[in-house]
């Protein structure tokens, strides 16, 4: 992760066009606090000792003020690590209200793992909430205008993938988008506005594919729902069928009935090609 030096004052914004800029404040080593400032609010975060369920750590602390009175209040994710770490970004991305809205970011440490998203969001009547995207591999993705309207989605692998059928660096992904409207996290992926946007990732993985019979079961499963994106997911499939070589571990593990976490005694092994399709099918993906 890049570091910032810390703002002595307040980056001011001038108003531009929707998604037409976006401004980023870091913690780092050198930067225990930071701060923005749009046309009606600022955005500012430091480190501080919160109690996180039963324990206390520093934690990245992000708030929304305006008239100096805070109007909003987040608590990132503990990282475990002594180092000030969270970032805070402006970026349009709800078209039902106005203005730009804050997107924070905080690193929850471990191995191959994970970005804590939340985007701080008015309501119609211009009040602060705060929207949950989740925790994301690696540095969380991007918020980027991906069909032109103004509007930023966020966009990054879909981590379904990773770990599903292979190791982590043996697992290829699909692009999955979402969009945040009027408070709500929309997945987005499938929505033809967002076409030209997966055939550009599909390029970028097919320009590393490897030989067919150097494929693995994660590198088939990405590169098949990568392609059903773009409307050949039966072409992809079918291309499987002809080519995939299962080798000795080709059984996958999948729990018999739909409870999380599976119980001990209802994992059951299936042929790799039977539960791709599975896992493919519940997502959304059109193999048929």
């Amino acid at each position: 992760m890049r570091h910032l030096a810390i703002l002595l004052a307040p980056l001011l914004l001038a108003p531009l066009p929707a998604a037409a800029w976006t401004a980023t404040a870091e913690l780092g080593t050198h930067a225990t606090a930071a701060s923005l400032s749009a046309a009606d609010f600022a955005v500012t975060l430091h480190m501080e000792t919160r109690k996180i369920e039963d324990y206390e750590a520093p934690a990245p602390v992000f708030r929304i003020e305006a008239g100096g009175a805070v109007l909003l209040e987040h608590v990132g994710e503990p990282a475990g690590m002594d180092e000030p770490q969270g970032t805070a970004t402006l970026v349009e991305i709800d078209p039902s209200n106005r203005g730009p809205e804050a997107v924070f970011s905080s690193f929850t440490g471990g191995a191959h793992c994970c970005t804590a998203l939340a985007v701080a969001d008015r309501d119609a009547d211009g009040r602060w909430r705060v929207v949950d995207l989740g925790q994301w591999d690696g540095d969380g993705g991007a918020f980027d205008d991906l069909d032109g309207d103004g509007e930023a989605e966020f966009h990054e692998r879909d981590n379904d993938f990773l770990y599903a059928f292979d190791c982590y660096a043996c697992s290829l992904a699909p692009l999955t988008i979402r969009a945040v409207v009027g408070g709500e996290v929309r997945d987005v992926s499938a929505e033809p506005r967002f076409l030209e946007a997966h055939r550009t990732f599909l390029a970028d993985l097919e320009a590393d594919a490897p030989a067919a019979d150097e494929a693995g079961k994660g590198w088939w499963a990405g590169w098949i729902a990568a392609k059903a994106r773009v409307g050949e997911g039966r072409q992809a499939w079918r291309r499987f069928e002809r080519e995939y070589r299962p080798g000795e571990d080709d059984g996958v593990d999948v729990c018999a009935v739909a409870t999380s976490p599976c119980p001990d005694d209802q994992w059951v092994k299936r042929p790799f090609p039977e539960a791709l399709r599975a896992f493919l099918t519940e997502r959304g993906f059109r193999i048929e």
